[in-house]
């Protein structure tokens, strides 16, 4: 949504990365970093044998997931 990028954008440039660079790095990553839902994740995840599944961290549209077998 425009709200979480445009505070994706104001968290970069507040560690001092320009506005050029966040955009040149949003277009590498365009048709390449493809996300899904995060029940895609939790469903993939459980079906290929992780029997738990937690999110740990979460902001700015990322998740960190650990995953024990």
């Amino acid at each position: 949504s425009k709200i979480v990028k445009d505070m994706y954008y104001d968290f970069k440039k507040s560690r001092g990365i320009s506005v050029e660079e966040i955009k040149k790095k949003e277009a590498a990553l365009q048709g390449v970093l493809i996300t899904q839902p995060v029940s895609w994740y939790l469903g993939v995840l459980t079906k290929i044998g992780f029997k738990e599944v937690d999110i740990v961290d979460a902001s700015y549209s990322f998740a960190t997931f650990l995953a024990k077998k």
